[in-house]
C-alpha cells in the first residue's frame, strides 16, 4: 500500500513539472517570438456621417504596441490636442457632441506605447485624420468609391450625397467622396445621364463626372451626359462623379468671418439624384 502511494506521488509531481515546464516554455516562446522593432507610424482613418454627429476612428493593429493614445483638438491654426482614448482597441467611436458643435471640424492623431515609452507626433504638418461633426448620413450605396463596387445605374432614380471638406490650415487634409456608377448600353447605342442636385442654388454645378476612357467633364444640372458605345456588342460603362473643388469650396456651411473657428471652413455636404433617362440609338 505504502509502495503504491509513493507511485501515485511520483506521477503527480511528474504531472505538476511537466505542466509548470509547459506554461514557462509558452510564456518565454510567446516573449521571444514579439517584434523587436519600434511601432509604426500611422495616420488614423477617421469616417464621418455614419450616425448623428458621431464621428468613427480606426487605426491598425500594430503587435509592437502595449497601448494605443488616440487625441484630438479643433481644426485651428494652433490645434491644441488632448487624449480621447487610451487602451487596446483599435476603434473609437467620438460621439459626445451637442448641437453646438455641428459643421465643426476635429484632427485625430494617434499615439504608441511600447513599455515605458511613448510615440507620438503632434507637431508635424499631415499627420492628422479629419472628420466633420453633421447629423447628416451617408448614402445607402456606400461604399461605392472604386470601379470594384459600382453602384449599377438604370432609369430608377438613385439618390445619393457627396462631399467635400477641408483644412483652412493645414494642406492636404481633407474629407472627400466620389461616387462610382455603371450603367449597361446596347450595342451602337447610347445613354442619356441626368444628375439633379437637392438644395442647392438652381443650376449650380458642384460635380465632375468621367468616364472611364474619357476625359473629365462639368455635369451641369439640366444638361444631361451621354456616354456612347460604339461597340457591337452590349458592354458596361463605368463612371464616376465627384465634387467640383473650386465650387465646393466656395459652398460655406457657415459664417467664415472668424478664420480662427473649427466652423468657418469650406465645403459642402450635397445630396443629388441620378438616373438613365433613356437609351437611343447611335445615328450613322
Amino acid at each position: 500500500m505504502v509502495t503504491k502511494m509513493k507511485l501515485i506521488r511520483k506521477i503527480m509531481v511528474v504531472i505538476v513539472v511537466s505542466l509548470i515546464f509547459t506554461n514557462c516554455s509558452n510564456g518565454m516562446d510567446s516573449s521571444l517570438g514579439r517584434t523587436v522593432a519600434d511601432p509604426f507610424q500611422e495616420i488614423p482613418r477617421v469616417r464621418s456621417f455614419d450616425g448623428d454627429r458621431s464621428i468613427v476612428i480606426s487605426w491598425s493593429w500594430d503587435e509592437a504596441v502595449d497601448e494605443y493614445y488616440l487625441y484630438r483638438a479643433k481644426d485651428t491654426p494652433d490645434p491644441r490636442y488632448e487624449i480621447i482614448y487610451q487602451g487596446f482597441l483599435i476603434e473609437y467611436h467620438d460621439n459626445k457632441f451637442s448641437l453646438v458643435d455641428e459643421n465643426y471640424r476635429y484632427l485625430y492623431r494617434l499615439g504608441k506605447r511600447r513599455g515605458n515609452k511613448l510615440f507620438v507626433d503632434l507637431t508635424t504638418r499631415g499627420r492628422a485624420g479629419m472628420g466633420v461633426v453633421q447629423v447628416s448620413r451617408r448614402d445607402s450605396h456606400e461604399p461605392n468609391d472604386d470601379p470594384q463596387h459600382a453602384t449599377v445605374l438604370s432609369s430608377i432614380r438613385l439618390e445619393a450625397n457627396s462631399w467635400l471638406y477641408g483644412s483652412n490650415n493645414f494642406d492636404g487634409i481633407t474629407l472627400y467622396d466620389e461616387d462610382w456608377y455603371r450603367v449597361e448600353i446596347p450595342a451602337n447605342w447610347t445613354a442619356r445621364i441626368k444628375l439633379a442636385e437637392i438644395g442647392t442654388i438652381p443650376d449650380a454645378a458642384h460635380f465632375n463626372i468621367e468616364v472611364v476612357g474619357s476625359n473629365p467633364q462639368e455635369f451641369i444640372p439640366r444638361e444631361p451626359v451621354n456616354i456612347v458605345n460604339n461597340n457591337n456588342h452590349s458592354a458596361w460603362f463605368y463612371f464616376r462623379i465627384y465634387p467640383n473643388y473650386s465650387t465646393f469650396r466656395i459652398n460655406y456651411q457657415d459664417d467664415i468671418s472668424d478664420p480662427n473657428s473649427p466652423k468657418g471652413g469650406y465645403g459642402a455636404f450635397i445630396s443629388y439624384t441620378i438616373e438613365v433617362i433613356n437609351f437611343f440609338p447611335n445615328s450613322n
